[in-house]
């Protein structure tokens, strides 16, 4: 069993993604286990002990349980390997692509209609989604990765795939990571969210892959501050970071290494820290000096205030976050006005704010109460704050509305509202948010709202919106 299992190893069984943490006998018991840590945490039974006595440590609470050993576990890929099993083998016994599903989400792909309806020809790929695909390690010969691609997946993956979601995989080194986007020359988006890496170190022929990107998604690492500044800072040219999903509870001059260290500081213009662990705007002091940074995305926090009042230093703080012009802090715990007056001076050039879904606005499902609350909160604000609507171009055949939508409305009402405006029937209309400037067709995105209990400002990200009907 020795050689088969090692600590540190990821497995996948039944589809579900584990670490090994223990390997060996447990009192009590007959025969060998594993320890295993689940990446769902749902999945867990304890903590690493049974019956008082503790085999392992989980880094998420609750995570553990024991596996035998002889649990078939399902095989893992190379990069290669889970590519065609995604794009080429995926395939009905009459040729028809089957849906492509991943977890609860059917997925978004540049290119992926025209994939669609002409799936052999896999050269009109320029993003992949390989999430969940058991990916562990990336193929050895970087010439069989292209010769591969121009034989059997087309030309285009090799020479033109630019974005790639290596999300929730099996990978243990941070260097096969590497190998990979080193043999993408064109690769400027990466995702690798969920990932457990056990090994961070890349050697210096493979570090040119990552100089690339420009846009990276390093979100659920289960990483301490430390280890995830080291990783970023393998990206110096990136300007689009996003490390939602985590414990961080300052970003500040107490905390060592320092944003600012980063050698991408300069560069950022975008940054998500959604699902951390911030409590007030001052815990960011160190994001003021970042000169480039326009979109500060803090949404699912616990956010209460500005000047955080447990830490004694914040009380002389002013906070001026001079160049950030989009600010989101919406679901988090935003419940005094005061909040909203200290706002003002702190993004003196704030154009856009999303603060919906807080106890500012009641949670007693009031809407009269809900609309004072958003009229009280633009009176607060600066003039230069245009709107916390959404500036929204329509498109429905030949004809073209704007409209200022609620940020709150759901897709299902918003589908009522265009069905009354344009003289269709809400029922057989499709609403599509068309993203521009995203590298692929024609250099736009369509993405289906098609969940009618979402809020628009589920989907947008920005302060306008455009939006395209279809017929279903």
């Amino acid at each position: 069993m020795s050689s088969t299992y090692y600590i540190g190893q990821r497995l996948s069984v039944e589809s579900r993604l584990c670490t090994v943490r223990y390997i060996g006998e447990v009192q009590g018991t007959k025969g060998s286990w594993l320890g295993v840590e689940w990446d769902d945490p749902a999945r867990g039974k304890h903590s690493g002990d049974h019956n008082g006595i503790r085999y392992f440590e989980c880094k998420v609470p609750g995570a553990g349980s024991f596996i035998r050993p002889n649990r078939p576990y399902d095989p893992p890929n190379t990069f290669l390997e889970g590519l065609k099993e995604k794009y080429i083998t995926n395939l009905e016994a009459s040729g028809v692509p089957k849906p492509i599903v991943f977890g609860s989400k059917v997925a978004e792909e540049v290119g992926f209609e025209k994939v669609s309806r002409k799936f052999s020809e896999l050269d009109t790929l320029t993003r992949v989604i390989l999430d969940y695909m058991r990916l562990k390690t990336c193929d050895d010969d970087f010439e069989e990765i292209a010769s591969t691609c121009a034989t059997n997946v087309a030309d285009a993956v090799g020479t033109d795939l630019q974005e790639a979601d290596l999300s929730c995989n099996l990978f243990e080194e941070l260097e096969q990571i590497a190998r990979i986007c080193t043999s993408l020359p064109k690769l400027h988006t990466l995702a690798i969210n969920g990932n457990r890496l056990a090994r961070h170190q890349v050697a210096d022929p493979f570090t040119r892959g990552f100089a690339r990107i420009r846009t990276l998604r390093a979100e659920d690492l289960r990483m301490t501050w430390e280890e995830l500044f080291g990783l970023v800072n393998l990206f110096p040219n990136v300007t689009n970071l996003s490390i939602a999903v985590g414990d961080l509870t300052r970003l500040s001059l107490a905390v060592s290494p320092r944003i600012l260290e980063l050698q991408a500081a300069r560069g950022l213009t975008s940054l998500c820290l959604e699902e951390n662990a911030l409590e007030s705007l001052s815990d960011l002091a160190d994001l003021q000096e970042l000169p480039n940074l326009r979109r500060l995305l803090l949404a699912r926090n616990g956010i209460k205030e500005v000047y955080s009042s447990t830490d004694p230093k914040a009380s002389g703080m002013h906070l001026r976050f001079s160049t950030v012009t989009f600010l989101d802090i919406s679901r988090n715990e935003v419940g005094d006005w005061k909040f909203l007056d200290d706002i003002r001076p702190a993004f003196p050039n704030l154009e856009a704010l999303r603060i919906s879904q807080n106890p500012l606005y009641g949670t007693n499902g009031n809407r009269t109460l809900s609309e004072e609350a958003f009229q009280i909160t633009v009176g607060r604000l600066d003039r230069n704050v245009t709107s916390l609507n959404y500036k929204t171009q329509i498109t429905y055949g030949s004809r073209t509305l704007m409209k200022k939508l609620p940020r709150t409305v759901t897709v299902g009402k918003l589908s009522g509202l265009i069905g009354r405006l344009f003289g269709a029937n809400p029922l057989d209309i499709a609403l599509y948010l068309v993203e521009e400037g995203i590298v692929g067709e024609s250099g736009i995105r369509e993405t289906l709202l098609s969940d009618e209990l979402r809020e628009l400002d589920y989907y947008v990200t920005d302060a306008t919106a455009k939006l395209i009907v279809r017929e279903k």
